[in-house]
């Protein structure tokens, strides 16, 4: 039998990256995942349909819009608190670090596309939790390819029409906002604030998935939804900044956080799993599979925080939060490979925690990006064919 202290393989990612007041973030969010999220997941796994309390909790606690400055109420954190929330927050569970970061990945909009009247407007209710937004850019038949959308905004005097359909929306159940991407010319994509409760917006039944349960990402259709002018956020064609801005900046690193957090719990119960098991824990072919599962985890978080602390000193970074989504992913869906050969059979039973954690690891290939996109981008970074930092054009209003 061997042990191991849970912490050790963060120490070095701590003294390079992190500072006094992140760590004791972490240990507030740990510390409220453990007493109000854990209890949860037996229900969370078993209810079969969308967690709407345990969302606004967190919202309320400030942590969904931590990146938001003071100015408008937010707590004025940077993107390494941010990580550490999701971080944390999916260690206990994928679906709460999903529904955290899904909300978050609008505040990229409203804080760089709205105008100085809609960041007032907006920002101050996203900071405290009054408002949960969503950003709505995937169709059923444009994915990665953002300028292949059908929805379409149409000019109507004061107004716009809004008609098509969004797909795999974060959040959509439980949102009060939603961020669109619609075209508004041939080559002219802009976006929108749209309320939920919107007439001609139809929001589809929450469906079972695979994993993240209790996370909501469904549908939702528009059949001539009016929205006045002033609801268009920023200037006509900023709808490409927008979903760029909001994807790379935000998205990539959140959900590379939330795989993260998965990742970590992972290492966990399968090293105690061993552990328990004496003649597991001296075979060598078991050793070697969680020494694997280490390193997958060492270099994940590496890449992570690393991309974190580039973003919050203004780096040029796209291609590390590129790496970090697509490393986070793949080395952790490795891991979960490996867990399973040393659990067995085991894994296969909804009582162990790895056969709950494989299954939220698979919902994170496709969100931000599939492994594909990120290879693409990367090849850009290879090459020098990419056409724009959209790290660099992430800065404070």
């Amino acid at each position: 039998m061997f042990t191991r202290r849970t912490h050790h393989r963060d120490d070095q990612i701590d003294r390079d990256f992190l500072l006094p007041g992140h760590h004791a973030l972490a240990v507030a969010v740990a510390e409220f995942a453990d007493l109000h999220i854990r209890p949860r997941i037996p229900e969370l796994e078993t209810a079969g349909k969308v967690n709407d309390d345990l969302v606004r909790e967190i919202a309320r606690l400030g942590w969904i819009g931590a990146t938001i400055p003071t100015d408008y109420g937010g707590q004025g954190l940077d993107h390494r608190a941010k990580v550490i929330i999701v971080d944390h927050l999916s260690r206990v569970s994928g679906a709460m670090g999903a529904a955290t970061q899904a909300s978050d990945i609008p505040v990229a909009i409203f804080r760089w596309i709205a105008t100085p009247e809609q960041r007032q407007q907006w920002l101050p209710a996203l900071a405290d939790g009054r408002t949960l937004a969503t950003i709505a850019v995937t169709e059923p038949h444009s994915g990665g390819y953002v300028l292949g959308m059908d929805t379409t905004a149409t000019r109507d005097d004061q107004d716009y029409l809004l008609n098509g359909r969004k797909c795999f929306v974060g959040n959509s159940h439980v949102a009060d906002v939603h961020a669109v991407v619609a075209r508004t010319g041939e080559n002219e994509l802009s976006v929108f604030a749209v309320d939920s409760r919107t007439d001609g917006l139809t929001l589809h039944p929450h469906e079972p998935t695979l994993g993240l349960h209790g996370f909501s990402f469904g549908d939702l259709d528009f059949d001539n939804v009016r929205v006045p002018a002033s609801a268009r956020l920023g200037a006509p064609g900023d709808g490409l900044d927008a979903a760029y801005l909001a994807s790379i900046v935000h998205g990539r690193l959140d959900i590379a956080a939330v795989a993260l957090g998965l990742h970590h719990t992972l290492l966990d119960v399968t090293v105690d799993y061993a552990g328990q098991h004496s003649r597991l824990s001296r075979h060598e072919t078991v050793q070697q599979r969680i020494g694997q599962i280490q390193s997958n985890y060492m270099t994940a978080r590496h890449l992570v925080y690393y991309a974190a602390w580039l973003l919050d000193q203004g780096e040029d970074c796209d291609a590390e939060l590129f790496n970090a989504k697509h490393v986070a992913i793949e080395r952790g869906l490795d891991s979960a490979r490996l867990a399973h050969e040393v659990f067995g059979a085991r894994a296969l039973r909804a009582s162990e925690p790895i056969e709950r954690l494989t299954r939220d690891l698979q919902h994170l290939w496709a969100p931000a990006g599939t492994a594909d996109v990120q290879r693409y981008r990367l090849w850009q970074t290879a090459t020098h064919t990419a056409r724009s930092s959209w790290s660099r054009r992430a800065t404070t209003p």
